[in-house]
């Protein structure tokens, strides 16, 4: 049996979740309002600098912001410029957020397989593209079980450079934990991709719920449903 690796959760999409479908209203709104983001996004980065091909084609949040940062690193932007060109950036990034957020729930059970997974001994962090204070107020409300309360350490995109797919957030929370074996929990493809790149393990929670095509791209070490199977998941997997 291998030693209990360090397990990391994305927090969107994986410990809490959009689960409201019978309000289609709230919906078109919320893509609508998600679609405005994003335009919003590219206007601010071409505003500060960065050339609109860039960002034009890109249709994710986290893509986006990744970009931008990655030419103001690469192509001499002094460091004042850089701050204030990601400190605009996450103005609609913070919108975006707040736009999902305010139609998630927790996970059902997610509370019960924390707990269990803490008393079987296994050290946890919580790494996600959400800002800290988004991440502070999920993980203290009782609203969502105080999921706080199950992380030795949180690191969000406020603490790194880039955000997932790149493996940055990950990374620190390893360096943060003395730990270099890891299982990252998520339930998308920047998950799947940052957990790669890392060189650790990726188990999909299937919140999206991706057809066998998508999971095959993704290529997961597992795939659940609920959170109560990641127990014996691990155990499957050789962890003590």
């Amino acid at each position: 049996m291998r030693r209990k690796p360090l397990l990391l959760f994305d927090m969107d999409g994986t410990l809490i979740t959009i689960t409201d479908p019978a309000s289609h209203s709230r919906h078109v709104w919320h893509d609508a309002s998600y679609g405005s983001v994003k335009h919003r996004m590219k206007e601010t980065a071409a505003a500060h600098g960065v050339p609109h091909e860039v960002v034009a084609g890109l249709e994710r949040m986290a893509y986006i912001w990744n970009a931008a940062r990655a030419y103001a690193d690469h192509n001499g932007f002094p460091e004042e410029d850089t701050r204030a060109l990601m400190t605009a950036l996450n103005v609609p990034f913070m919108e975006g957020e707040r736009a999902d957020q305010e139609l998630s729930v927790i996970v059902p059970g997610t509370v019960e397989a924390l707990t269990t997974l803490r008393d079987l001994g296994y050290e946890m962090a919580l790494v996600t593209s959400s800002s800290r204070q988004s991440t502070e107020r999920i993980l203290g409300s009782p609203e969502y079980g105080r999921l706080g309360r199950f992380f030795t350490h949180t690191v969000t995109r406020d603490d790194c450079l880039y955000v997932k797919p790149d493996p940055e957030v990950i990374m620190k929370a390893l360096r943060l934990h003395g730990k270099e074996d890891f299982v990252l929990i998520g339930d998308s493809d920047h998950d799947a991709e940052a957990a790669k790149a890392a060189g650790g393990g990726f188990i999909l929670i299937n919140t999206r719920g991706y057809d066998q095509k998508h999971l095959k791209r993704l290529d997961p070490d597992a795939v659940i449903t609920c959170h109560g199977e990641l127990p014996g998941i691990l155990q499957n997997l050789g962890y003590a």
